[in-house]
């Protein structure tokens, strides 16, 4: 079985980590990262996104170069299906950015910008600055876009993100928690596209998880009855399997005092949800997209948790195993990703 060779992790406060997975070895660099990715078919190119502006390397970590948006905290990161060198760039402030060369130069969207309510978006942390924590882009018309802003909803591009338009809620809506409309609670933190039929969006939210199958005009949540927490952060499907979801939720944010997490998964399409890695205990997941599953190997999973511990499952998510590898206890961990 074929395996990705590198585990890439993203510290605040702390840097980009980039493990070896045969070795057990970690290469460390910069002193920040929120978000971290590789370039699809260019293992070597990597992209991290930091609180102050988008860091490149080209020798697989071990050196970087600021490559501009300094000016903004970059918190997602979204490669276009069959370019990889049309990166998208989602920042606090919630603005939207594109690179067509690799991301040497970078250009503003500014069909985020003008979208109505925007004035209403906000993150109750001070400063109050909301952000666009998730980019997700259609694999099959790349016209197609969703961006999920903390907090200020899901919103959709149909014309490569030079205009926008609320999903989430209704267009004349006025924000507030959650939508009269679609019942979205509107913190949203990732949404996914169903790589089985792109049509069926995932989204997590601070209260709740839901799913639409008509690109995001109707909603409906499936997390409820089965006693799971509430605040979401990541969700994983299954590339093979269309029945295979995961996710992780914690009883309270990060800020909360008692945030133990949980990962669930689904075989039933998300009918109902298990808990699984019950024998990791206390667990605290504090990365929206702390969670990941291998590109070459749907079975191996990873999670990286608040006390800088890394996890890993080669089966499934039925057993998990510590990774012998050392990282910055106080360090919260923002992203896990693998690089093929």
């Amino acid at each position: 079985m074929t395996h990705s060779r590198r585990l890439l992790v993203a510290m605040q406060g702390k840097g980009v980590f980039v493990i070896d997975l045969e070795r057990q070895s970690v290469a460390c660099g910069l002193n920040d990262s929120i978000v971290v990715a590789a370039s699809p078919g260019q293992g070597e190119n990597l992209f991290a996104g930091t609180g102050q502006g988008l860091y490149k390397s080209t020798d697989g970590g071990k050196s970087w170069q600021l490559k501009g948006l300094e000016q903004y905290k970059i918190f997602s990161l979204a490669f276009h299906p069959s370019d990889p060198a049309t990166i998208y760039a989602g920042t606090e402030p919630a603005l939207l950015f594109r690179s067509s060369d690799g991301g040497e130069t970078w250009t503003e969207l500014d069909g985020v910008r003008k979208l109505p309510g925007r004035s209403k978006w906000c993150y109750p942390a001070p400063p109050y600055i909301a952000h666009i924590k998730g980019v997700a882009i259609h694999p099959e018309d790349p016209e197609v876009m969703y961006c999920s802003i903390e907090e200020g909803g899901v919103i959709q591009s149909l014309d490569a993100g030079e205009s926008w338009r609320y999903v989430s809620k209704g267009e004349a809506e006025t924000f507030r928690p959650v939508s009269r409309v679609t019942g979205v609670y509107q913190d949203c933190h990732v949404v996914r596209i169903s790589p089985h039929d792109p049509d069926s969006l995932f989204l997590t939210t601070g209260d709740g998880l839901y799913r639409s199958d008509d690109c995001g005009k109707s909603w409906r949540r499936i997390d409820r009855g089965y006693r799971m927490k509430k605040y979401f952060g990541s969700v994983v499907l299954h590339p093979d399997d269309p029945k295979v979801i995961y996710t992780t939720a914690s009883a309270a944010p990060p800020s909360g005092a008692k945030n133990e997490s949980s990962v669930y998964k689904s075989m039933d399409d998300g009918v109902s949800f298990k808990e699984i890695a019950t024998e990791i205990r206390p667990l605290y997941i504090v990365g929206w997209n702390g969670f990941t599953m291998d590109p070459l190997d749907a079975e191996s999973l990873y999670f990286g948790a608040a006390d800088g511990k890394l996890y890993n499952s080669a089966d499934g998510g039925e057993s998990w195993q510590k990774l012998d590898v050392e990282l910055p206890s106080e360090g919260r961990i923002r992203t896990v990703a693998c690089a093929p």
